[in-house]
């Protein structure tokens, strides 16, 4: 997908102000007028349309759990991109925080294990997310909410796939989320994505001896590649809610 640059416009209405860097297509910060001359500020996330998308996509895009994700405003298909227009947003990026503040272990455990529950809950409903600080929000009430995500088979999850609701597809994408999972604890407590480290990542009580062993087992577990040592989403989460 070809990104559109400061200046633009999308759908008409939507005046592009500031490009951000997204885990999966583009986010735009936009500005438009509205019927009573308003100034109303929007973030609007743009990706290129599935191949294989059907012709209720639209509709079905709109039936997401607005306890999980950020609502939406508007949805619409230009030139072959598919953009979401979210409500205006009362809160921040969780990859800006990270970058600019510290975090506890308890703020960190409080926030995980808020997301470990979400995407349990995701996955009874047949839908998905993305665990990525780029894609989510933490709102001013403390509510966690997702930007990117929906119905199993609408939008990809992997790159250059689709989410199929079936049984293989749960597991691989539970062992992927647990990864995610796992390279975001790191993430929140040290600043700094595994990969930062370079091949040999260290232990996160080295980089944290605030943490207890048992946390820094099971991040080492759930970065490991090999996948049978991984642990269950709901391991982690029990574990979280006992060290914070």
């Amino acid at each position: 997908m070809e990104s559109k640059i400061a200046g633009e416009i999308i759908g008409s209405q939507y005046h592009i102000r500031k490009i951000f860097p997204f885990v999966m297509g583009t986010l735009y910060f936009t500005d438009r007028t509205s019927a009573r001359g308003d100034d109303e500020k929007r973030f609007v996330h743009a990706l290129a349309m599935p191949s294989n998308a059907s012709s209720s996509l639209i509709e079905e895009l709109g039936l997401r759990d607005d306890m999980i994700f950020m609502p939406l405003e508007n949805i619409f298909i230009e030139q072959n991109n598919l953009y979401q227009v979210f409500i205006r947003m009362e809160g921040g990026l969780l990859a800006y925080q990270i970058r600019k503040r510290s975090f506890s272990l308890e703020e960190m455990s409080w926030l995980v294990a808020g997301i470990c529950s979400q995407l349990l809950r995701l996955e009874l409903e047949g839908q998905f997310t993305l665990v990525h600080p780029q894609n989510i929000i933490i709102t001013k009430s403390g509510a966690i909410r997702f930007l990117y995500g929906g119905k199993r088979g609408l939008l990809p999850k992997h790159l250059g796939r689709l989410s199929k609701q079936t049984e293989e597809q749960i597991r691989t994408d539970r062992l992927y989320d647990v990864y995610l999972i796992g390279v975001l604890i790191f993430q929140i407590l040290t600043g700094k994505h595994p990969v930062e480290w370079g091949l040999q990542v260290p232990p996160l009580k080295l980089v944290r001896p605030d943490i207890p062993e048992e946390l820094d087992q099971i991040v080492s577990r759930a970065l490991s590649f090999n996948l049978a040592s991984r642990p269950q989403i709901e391991e982690i989460m029990s574990l979280l809610k006992r060290v914070g």
